[in-house]
């Protein structure tokens, strides 16, 4: 699969009336960073001061910024070095820990934790439009690679992230609100696989990356051949015919 790169001065903007990410949120995405010590936006809910978004700060930490108050994970960081990642941010509704989690492709390992302190939910962060790749004044703009992007009204599990990173059929089996999937050219606008109303309305300076992707399917597991023993009749069971079991 491809992924849309992000060059510094890039944004992609979405509006539909159905981006009301609010309450109980997970927010997700397999990226990969292009430029260290830099304050750059991932993604934002709406374009106003009643806003929530996911950023990574000057100092590489993973943060989640409610109106104009940050809270960074105590530990996780993404640097350029990491490559490819899946990095999420899950909060309860109210004034609660957002909690931070990271996987690393190359390394195929994972860290979880909680925010040291508490936020509250932004005031009114609005219905129909976010933002990747810039905040709304477009001053903190992201380098680097997004190949797929969900959000969940409500707060996954640990082990329901850790099933996110290889197959899109993962993140869909978790009723996401929105799905944003960035391997298409940049004339054709992206959809939200959801149907739920959250397409690209524009974008500015972003391109197709040709960089690699990690394995990383449409689809569940790949099929497989399973020998299925028969039920004994009498005597000793014998083998049965090889049995073409689906995707999942």
């Amino acid at each position: 699969m491809g992924a849309r790169n992000f060059a510094g001065s890039s944004l992609i903007d979405f509006f539909g009336t159905g981006l009301n990410f609010t309450g109980d949120t997970t927010w997700a995405a397999l990226m990969r960073r292009g430029a260290d010590a830099s304050d750059d936006v991932l993604f934002q809910q709406n374009t106003s001061s009643n806003l929530w978004s996911a950023r990574l700060t000057a100092g590489n930490a993973l943060r989640y910024r409610t109106g104009t108050t940050n809270t960074d994970a105590p530990t996780i960081t993404n640097v350029v070095a990491d490559g490819w990642v899946l990095l999420a941010i899950s909060k309860a509704t109210g004034t609660t820990n957002p909690r931070f989690h990271k996987y690393v492709y190359s390394s195929n390992s994972w860290t979880h934790e909680n925010a040291a302190t508490t936020v509250a939910d932004p005031g009114s962060p609005g219905t129909t439009d976010v933002r990747m790749g810039a905040d709304e004044a477009s001053a903190t703009n992201f380098t680097g690679d997004i190949a797929v992007v969900g959000i969940w009204n409500k707060v996954l599990a640990d082990s329901q992230l850790e099933s996110l990173p290889h197959t899109l059929a993962t993140w869909w089996s978790a009723t996401p609100k929105a799905i944003w999937v960035l391997d298409q050219s940049v004339s054709t606008k992206i959809p939200d696989f959801t149907g739920n109303g959250g397409g690209e309305n524009v974008h500015t300076a972003t391109t197709r990356t040709s960089a690699s992707v990690p394995i990383f399917s449409y689809i569940g597991s790949p099929i497989k051949v399973v020998r299925q023993p028969a039920a004994g009749v009498g005597g000793s069971a014998g083998p049965r015919d090889l049995l073409l079991l689906g995707a999942g």
